[in-house]
């Protein structure tokens, strides 16, 4: 149905997309669909930019969490281009200060909802918390 609409020129590209995701997530919280704590991919914000640059290309991201002293500490995301742009621009320029701020939600936030709410946004990296405001398994 969602195809046909499309097909049709109902939806854009972009809302079909959303639709789709919007549908294979329905019902679920977050907290069902993080990436396990012990996978996750992240660079510490002390780092160079061209670790960051390197973590991403090693692991086939575009985004990564940036975090300082220990992971549970995400202090912001960076997105692969911005250490390769600030790089050309400033050699003085470090990773904290490319880095975007993250995206946090509570855990039992329902994906639906947040796919709705942040649509819109261009960072896809999502941070969770606890009722406690702190990280999940910290």
């Amino acid at each position: 149905m969602i195809a046909a609409g499309q097909r049709a020129g109902v939806f854009t590209e972009g809302e079909h997309r959303m639709l789709q995701r919007l549908l294979r997530f329905r019902n679920r919280i977050v907290k069902e669909t993080m990436v396990p704590r012990r996978n996750v991919v992240a660079v510490d914000v002390e780092a160079d930019l061209d670790a960051a640059v390197d973590a991403c290309l090693d692991h086939g991201a575009t985004q990564l969490p940036v975090y300082e002293e220990v992971l549970d500490t995400v202090v912001g995301v960076v997105h692969i281009l911005d250490p390769v742009q600030a790089r050309d621009r400033d050699e003085g320029t470090t990773l904290r200060s490319v880095a975007s701020e993250p995206y946090v939600v509570p855990e039992t936030k329902a994906v639906d909802e947040l796919l709705t709410e942040s649509g819109a946004e261009r960072s896809v990296w999502r941070s969770s918390s606890t009722s406690s405001g702190r990280p999940p398994g910290s």
